[in-house]
């Protein structure tokens, strides 16, 4: 039996290649997008601590100073002397628990050992945090699954997937973590006791990437590093867990009491993650991205249902032979729900490849940008796996309850069809599917008129393509020595080697001259691109205006113009020379820098400054892929214990953004023609059957004189009012999109009117040159032909 029902099904699946070959792919392509949805939403998840049963007793205490007012007015630190007083015994009686959030924070190359073996280093942030923080924030142990205890002096905690990609399979606990950085006089050596589970992305305070330890109390941290007081940054909050049955306005006086002599002033407020508002806004944006997710997957499954109801009613007669001779309800339910298996089977492992692409593009494209690893990739294949169960269920259902009708009808399957004739459903599904199909080619018609507009912000030079095929390498300071860039330069596949380091400089009198305080700048300091010679220039095309009297062309900065003429109006350029940590003469100006996203960049020509430089590496002709497996072989051959990759694309390092639109371009483009794909074989199918069902119907009025734009008319009028009805369900859909998109540019709202009309104008070429071209081959039937038939 299973045999035959195989047989039969990959009968008719192959009979309708092109329908079969367009559902698996749709179906894929949209478990796979509400895959990626469920699985990035999932990492926004709450934060822990609204799970912990005090969670409505915790608040925020916000300190501020009463000689400040403004944005300024909330102190960017609170002194020891303050956390000592608000920790000590009695000095708070309705608080139950007091904690301050992240201080100390390191930006370093710490080194991990095993025993006396050295098995990773890595660039990590070492953040000192308070001994109880973690804890009453309900951060959880990926090994025990309880809360983080209260951490010891000298203890560390890592995140899960750092510990991953750090030590692979190894225990973290146990590792020592020594920090060179010079800022460590007293070079403590930190122990990581446990490991816990990744936070969400809007966890407060807290990130998977960073590294957290205890130096005891907050307040003696300094002492146990050395590091020196200007080196340290801590919140301006403190957070308390009140006691049951304290008000918050005896809190407010007790903190008060021990705020009056410091001249501080302070908020006691409810977290930003408690607040009403908040939360709705949290859950309206959650269930608005799941429903834009789904719509893929809800246009991919109509159509292959769709399909299925048209395979019915072509079958009429072998299933109403079944019913004649006996077949049971679930023996043509599973003939049926056959064809749905085999189709949703090969679906899922459509969209598990698609998945395996997906994260390998996400491994090796982007993961260098995020520089952790965010999401948990594996989840996209349960959720793909989870979703094609619940699509068999219902597809299952809609089958089942199809033959149920059909075996309580009177006169069986004929009467129950001709009841259908008005195919109210499918006509309805028809309408959903436009409405789809004009909602993502409108986004994409939005993002593509967006983006366009973004990149003029990024300075996209002409010759892009030739900075994509370009690599960056971003060596560790300590590794990047002489015998490093010998090395890169001798590589086999290597054309070019230009030196580069980024920094921003210190404009000396932006900062000291009383009279430029008031004024309204951008920035006080320069983002500068410091190289050893003009390679640079040459090889980023950069037209220089030279200005006269600067001979020396080894050390000199070029400006951006529009800096330029800020800086002369300002007079902090004398004698042609600006005085940064280095003074600097003024050799010219240019108006153009590829990716120069600060709008006013500066070019330092000093080979004396290049230290720690980053490398620009031109591969040779067509080897781009063999130039970036070398790089990476050469760092993995010096340096073993360096876990993170060092090389880089160097025009989606240097121009992020620009990337990101690419990507968010890319991705709203195959939407939009995956969408056009369904909803196109959803109305070729449509037409197909209801021309087969009224050739005869076509036959006389074609002898009657009637042409093809007649017959054209008659059958189109139902997918002119499905398009019409499609499109004003779009019209608050693309408007609130066109908002969301672009808010930002203060666009007139005609441009989303614009995209609006365009989209429903393709999604409509579209269906009427498929529906035309059908009933113009329909009509090329003999009619005598059709009219002899039965």
């Amino acid at each position: 039996m299973i045999r035959h029902n195989l047989l039969v099904a990959l009968r008719n699946l192959m009979k309708y290649k092109l329908q079969t070959v367009v559902s698996i792919l749709s179906i894929a392509i949209g478990i796979l997008t509400l895959a990626v949805v469920h699985t990035v939403l999932h990492e926004f998840k709450r934060p822990a601590v609204i799970n912990e049963p005090y969670f409505d007793r915790l608040y925020e205490v916000a300190i501020i100073d009463k000689e400040q007012s403004g944005e300024n007015k909330l102190r960017n630190n609170i002194s020891f002397e303050i956390m000592r007083e608000m920790k000590a015994a009695g000095a708070l009686p309705s608080a139950e628990k007091v904690t301050f959030p992240n201080g100390l924070q390191t930006y370093s190359l710490p080194a991990f050992y095993l025993g006396d073996e050295l098995i990773a280093k890595q660039d990590i942030e070492l953040i000192a945090t308070d001994d109880n923080y973690l804890n009453i924030f309900g951060i959880r142990s990926a090994l025990t699954g309880k809360k983080i205890k209260v951490l010891k002096p000298g203890e560390a905690v890592i995140g899960r997937r750092m510990a991953k990609q750090l030590f692979g399979d190894i225990n973290p606990v146990g590792i020592k973590i020594k920090n060179d950085n010079k800022t460590w006089s007293k070079n403590p050596v930190l122990t990581i006791c446990d490991v816990f589970e990744d936070v969400s992305l809007i966890e407060h305070l807290i990130e998977s990437s960073n590294i957290y330890y205890s130096a005891g109390p907050l307040c003696v941290s300094t002492q146990y590093t050395g590091m020196p007081e200007n080196e340290i940054y801590y919140s301006y909050r403190m957070y308390v867990v009140m006691h049951e049955g304290r008000t918050v306005e005896q809190l407010k006086k007790e903190i008060g009491r021990v705020l009056k002599p410091h001249n501080y002033s302070f908020e006691v407020t409810r977290p930003l993650f408690y607040n009403d508002k908040y939360e709705r806004f949290y859950f309206s944006v959650i269930s608005g991205v799941y429903v834009v997710g789904s719509l893929i997957l809800l246009a991919a499954i109509i159509g292959f249902l769709r399909m299925q109801m048209q395979l019915l009613w072509m079958r009429r007669r072998e299933i109403s032979l079944r019913i004649v001779n006996g077949a049971r309800r679930s023996q043509i339910f599973l003939t049926l729900s056959t064809e749905v298996t085999i189709v949703l089977l090969l679906s899922m492992l459509m969209s598990i490849l698609l998945g395996v692409w997906l994260e390998g593009f996400y491994r090796s494209n982007l993961l260098h940008i995020t520089k952790h690893d965010y999401i948990e990739t594996s989840s996209i294949y349960i959720s793909a796996l989870i979703i094609g169960a619940i699509l068999f269920v219902i597809s299952s259902l809609i089958i089942w309850l199809t033959i149920r009708r059909i075996c309580k009808s009177e006169g069986g399957l004929a009467a129950s069809l001709r009841r259908s004739r008005t195919h109210f459903m499918r006509n309805a599904m028809l309408t959903i599917q436009l409405a789809v199909s004009i909602f993502f080619v409108c986004s994409t018609i939005h993002i593509y008129q967006t983006t366009e507009l973004e990149y003029k912000q990024y300075q996209i030079p002409d010759n892009d393509s030739f900075y994509k095929k370009c690599l960056l390498c971003v060596p560790f300071g300590e590794y990047n020595g002489i015998e490093f860039k010998d090395s890169l330069s001798k590589l086999p596949s290597i054309d070019k080697l230009i030196p580069m380091q980024t920094c921003w400089m210190y404009i000396n009198e932006l900062h000291e001259r009383e009279d430029l305080k008031d004024q309204q700048l951008v920035t006080r300091n320069l983002y500068s691109y410091v190289v050893s010679d003009m390679a640079f220039l040459k090889f980023m095309n950069i037209d220089v205006k030279w200005l006269p009297g600067n001979a020396d062309r080894s050390r000199f900065v070029l400006l951006n113009e529009s800096t330029y003429r800020r800086y002369k109006e300002l007079d902090i350029i004398h004698n042609g020379m600006l005085k940064m940590q280095t003074d600097y003469p003024v050799a010219g100006t240019f108006s153009f820098l590829p990716y120069d996203h600060i709008g006013g960049s500066a070019i330092i020509i000093d080979k004396e400054a290049m230290q720690n430089s980053d490398y620009i590496m031109v591969p040779k002709k067509g080897r781009y892929d063999e130039l970036n497996a070398e790089t990476n072989a050469l760092v993995n051959r010096m340096y073993p214990a360096v876990r993170r990759s060092i090389v880089h694309n160097l025009r989606d390092n240097m121009s992020v953004d620009a990337f990101i639109l690419d990507c968010i371009r890319s991705t709203a483009m195959i939407l939009s023609i995956v969408s056009l794909i369904v909803c196109a074989m959803g109305i070729y199918s449509s037409v197909a059957l209801d021309t087969r069902g009224r050739r005869k119907e076509m036959a006389i009025r074609k002898i009657n004189g009637a042409k093809t734009r007649n017959i054209a008319l008659i059958f189109g009028k139902t997918y002119i009012i499905a398009i019409a009805l499609a499109s004003v369900i779009n019209i608050p859909a693309s408007l609130m999109i066109a908002g969301i998109v672009r808010a930002p540019l203060n666009e007139p709202q005609q441009s989303a009117i614009i995209s609006l009309l365009l989209g429903i104008l393709i999604v409509a070429a579209v269906t009427f040159v498929i529906v035309f071209r059908h009933i113009r081959s329909a009509m090329k039937v003999n009619p005598a032909e059709e009219i002899a038939k039965e």
